[in-house]
């Protein structure tokens, strides 16, 4: 599947997330243990698999527990999870622990746009592929409610990002003989361009999305957000966005604690090195977040 540039222009449009990338030299000496361990640590707890069934077909896309009210759980994800059949119902909601939940609900933010593009590939609005599930019960096995980002200084800041898609090393990108939704993994890069929330005279909204791209171990590439080179990997666990990684939390550690900062989108190019993944970004949504759970915790 290609992908479409997220970098050009703040209406741009992405396709679905495509493949889980890290990098050679951490895969050549551990393969996916320290993406492993790193969505394993307990600031991370309220991490989710989306599955076609109890049990079966978890990897299609990921989500974050953001807390409960007094008889139902609370889930955000992407917007595009919804999209086509009844997903709505079809999805099962599976916690770290392996618990699986059912929704009540969903509601997909409104000013989310799915476009169906000239080379027959669907596309969407980065900055507002966001849904919130209301599930049937409370969620009791994620760890501590977490925090949503309300800030505006994510530029330059270490990215976190939470998902169970397919995998693959960054030479190659996406490698179908990994298998996806098992176990969740993380990945790291820094946001090199944020994109303000914009709404025009008629109400239309733009923009609020965060990038990262993945630079080579040697710094040989030029970063395609800045366009400056000899950029090098931010940690051993930098990588790209993958495929089922489409919902998951984009966290960022600030000094009232790790807060969610963005969902997974998706970004450009094969997820190899020197492409980009997007974020919708969080901060922006905290109004229409907070009206459907008011119970959302922000910093």
């Amino acid at each position: 599947m290609k992908r479409l540039p997220t970098t050009l222009v703040a209406a741009a449009f992405i396709v679905p997330a495509h493949a889980v990338i890290i990098l050679d030299s951490t895969y050549k000496e551990e393969g996916y243990a320290a993406s492993e361990a790193l969505a394993a640590e307990p600031q991370f707890a309220a991490s989710f698999a989306l599955c076609d069934a109890e049990g079966e077909g978890c990897g299609n896309a990921s989500g974050t527990w953001i807390g409960n009210d007094e008889v139902n759980g609370y889930i955000l994800t992407a917007a595009h999870a919804f999209d086509g059949d009844d997903f709505a119902n079809r999805w099962a909601y599976r916690s770290r622990d392996g618990r699986y939940y059912r929704a009540e609900s969903v509601i997909v933010h409104p000013n989310y746009v799915r476009v169906e593009a000239a080379n027959q590939e669907t596309a969407y609005s980065l900055g507002f592929d966001v849904a919130i599930v209301t599930l049937s019960e409370p969620v009791e096995d994620a760890g501590e409610q977490p925090l949503l980002y309300t800030g505006t200084e994510e530029e330059g800041m270490t990215l976190t990002f939470v998902g169970y898609g397919t995998r693959g090393m960054a030479s190659q990108g996406e490698d179908e003989n990994e298998p996806a939704g098992a176990v969740a993994a993380a990945a790291q890069g820094v946001i090199d361009r944020v994109l303000p929330l914009v709404l025009n005279e008629a109400g239309e909204a733009d923009g609020n999305s965060l990038e990262i791209s993945l630079p080579k171990e040697d710094g040989s590439i030029v970063n395609p957000i800045t366009e400056e080179a000899g950029g090098k990997p931010v940690s051993r666990t930098a990588g790209l966005l993958g495929g089922g990684d489409s919902g998951g939390g984009a966290w960022i550690e600030t000094e009232a604690g790790w807060a969610i900062a963005g969902v997974n989108g998706d970004g450009s190019g094969k997820a190899q090195y020197g492409d980009t993944s997007g974020f919708a970004r969080v901060s922006g949504h905290i109004a229409w977040i907070t009206e459907i759970f008011p119970g959302a915790r922000i910093e």
